[in-house]
């Protein structure tokens, strides 16, 4: 973690830095950033429907549904495709990366396209949620649980490969569901 930084919010710029200049390999890291760049540009021209789009990217564990701020880096991930985080769920993170939901508040899943990424939970348990049904981007079918856990996990992850892997399946999965 970057001095300073905090847990699960370094940057994938943060992390590529920090470990390829400790390894002696700084052109290597910047190559790494270079080109994963150009693979969300080439996302980004692949799917402009995604501009100014909101996401809302949650997650699914035994406690329940939570929901990821726009610095977290599944947020990222989606803002680097050119989709915007709706501001309320930024406002109820506060200063964490991602915010417990109640049943009341589900609503903050809401938006354009919602994706839901399990965690040690079956993801039909999540889909299959009545409250979660009725939040209108879900009840809608502009929504996605991650069924995959290879792809939930890189997703996840934040490491330049696993980014790439992600790019190359999900952007389309995405497009199929937008609002």
């Amino acid at each position: 973690m970057p001095k300073g930084g905090e847990n699960y919010l370094a940057s994938t710029t943060e992390q590529v830095d920090m470990i390829s200049k400790a390894l002696g390999k700084e052109t290597e890291g910047k190559k790494l950033l270079s080109d994963l760049d150009d693979s969300y540009a080439a996302a980004r021209k692949a799917h402009p429907d995604f501009d100014g789009k909101t996401a809302a990217i949650g997650a699914y564990t035994s406690e329940g549904f939570g929901v990821y701020a726009s610095r977290d880096s599944r947020a990222t991930f989606m803002q680097n495709l050119g989709f915007t985080i709706p501001k309320a769920i930024d406002e109820a993170a506060g200063k964490e990366f991602s915010v417990s939901l109640s049943n009341e508040n589900l609503d903050l899943l809401d938006a354009d396209l919602t994706v839901v990424l399990p965690i040690y939970v079956d993801a039909s348990k999540a889909s299959s949620d009545p409250l979660f049904q009725k939040v209108p981007s879900v009840e809608a079918g502009h929504s996605i649980v991650i069924d995959d856990s290879d792809v939930s996990t890189a997703f996840s992850l934040g490491t330049t490969a696993a980014i790439e892997w992600a790019l190359k399946r999900l952007p389309d999965e995405f497009a199929k569901k937008l609002g």
